[in-house]
């Protein structure tokens, strides 16, 4: 019989635990879920590479749901269909863990989901913003429309950073430029508050869902959008630091 212990044991090796509980939601609520999700699929054939596509469907019907949903019901369902696509992305890791069935194919799939979740989310509670409004209407006044540029510049600067960590390493074969930005576990007190409010399976997961239900979609695409632009300079001020050092 398969337990809870044995799929955490296989699934979270003590060097991925370390950096995995820098994000607080994610590892103590996301993580404990998936490994009971994750149980009654080791007893099938399903394979890692199924899950994470159908982890990428939640995460479009997600985001098809979010354009166009006016009313909280359907909003809460595009945002449990994004929370279902996080779980998922959990599950997959796990079955591969597990079963020790790992492919460079299955890493690029789960990567594209991770990009998608990025470059959609934030879109898409941008424009749920737009056709909902939210409580900033009675103090500030700007065109509905801003709440989509908002969502999608937002979307823009949360990948942005990683796409020139790929790059750096693939051109200067050196993770050396990237570390302080990457490697989670050494991360100081101001990027651990940053990485728990911004982590797309953690923090964005817990005040979307607030703000959904005290109708501020608003406040959310706009401080997320001023948090976003924040870390995109400040990640490409470290990387480009580190580079010029290494360069020294």
């Amino acid at each position: 019989m398969i337990t809870y212990k044995d799929v955490e044991d296989k699934a979270m090796p003590p060097e991925k635990r370390a950096e995995a509980k820098g994000d607080i939601f994610s590892y103590y609520v996301g993580r404990k879920l998936t490994y009971w999700m994750t149980i009654p699929l080791l007893y099938t054939n399903i394979t890692p590479n199924t899950v994470t596509w159908i982890s990428i469907y939640c995460l479009l019907a997600s985001f098809g749901v979010l354009c166009f949903a006016e009313t909280l019901p359907f909003i809460i369902i595009g945002w449990a269909l994004f929370f279902l696509w996080s779980l998922l992305d959990g599950v997959d890791g796990n079955i591969a863990r597990y079963k020790r069935q790992f492919s460079k194919l299955g890493d690029l799939y789960d990567t594209m989901g991770g990009y998608l979740s990025m470059a959609l989310i934030y879109l898409g509670f941008g424009i749920t913003a737009f056709r909902t409004g939210g409580i900033l209407e009675d103090y500030i006044s700007i065109d509905a429309e801003w709440y989509i540029v908002f969502g999608a510049l937002s979307s823009i600067f949360s990948i942005f950073p990683r796409l020139m960590m790929h790059k750096i390493i693939s051109s200067y074969m050196s993770t050396d430029a990237v570390r302080s930005v990457k490697n989670k576990s050494e991360y100081g007190l101001v990027k651990r508050l940053a990485l728990n409010v911004s982590s797309i399976a953690g923090g964005v997961m817990v005040i979307s869902f607030v703000c959904i239900l005290i109708g501020a979609m608003d406040v959310f695409t706009i401080a997320y959008f001023g948090l976003n632009t924040l870390k995109m300079v400040a990640a490409l001020y470290s990387i480009f630091n580190n580079i010029k050092k290494e360069s020294n």
